[in-house]
């Protein structure tokens, strides 16, 4: 699947781009493509659990095509984020 398609997808209902964005299009590609789903799916045979919200989870509602009200993407936020040092 071309990225770029799904970037501008991601940026046009997130309002503006970001590098969250880009790494939950890039993880949710990924994602798929270890389970051997198309990209993006057509079907609801998929359930997408993000543990981060805003723009990681548009990116990857735009590479997946999960999202809240389809019940097919769940949003777990524990409140902590992972740094990297």
């Amino acid at each position: 699947m071309n990225l770029q398609p799904l970037l501008e997808k991601s940026s046009r209902d997130h309002s503006h781009l970001c590098p969250r964005q880009i790494l939950g299009v890039r993880m949710g590609l990924a994602g798929m493509a270890a389970l051997g789903f198309d990209a993006p799916p057509d079907k609801k045979r998929l359930l997408v659990i993000v543990e981060s919200d805003g723009c990681f989870a548009d990116g990857v509602i735009a590479a997946t095509n999960c999202t809240v009200g389809h019940r097919t993407l769940r949003v777990e936020d524990y409140g902590k984020t992972e740094r990297c040092n």
